[in-house]
Order: structure tokens, then sequence, then C-alpha cells
């Protein structure tokens, strides 16, 4: 159970990271 929750963390800060870059990179354009 441990390990799966450890995954989701990853997974949604992955998605963050994600969501962050694209936000930055319509913005320089």
């Amino acid at each position: 159970m441990l390990f799966v929750l450890k995954s989701l963390g990853v997974l949604t800060k992955t998605f963050i990271f994600v969501q962050y870059s694209e936000l930055q990179s319509c913005e320089k354009q």
C-alpha cells in the first residue's frame, strides 16, 4: 500500500511539473 501511495505522489509531482513547464513555454511565446 505504501508503494502505491509513493507512486501516486511521484505521478502527481510529474503531472504538476509538466503542466507548469507547458505554462512557462506558453508565456514565452
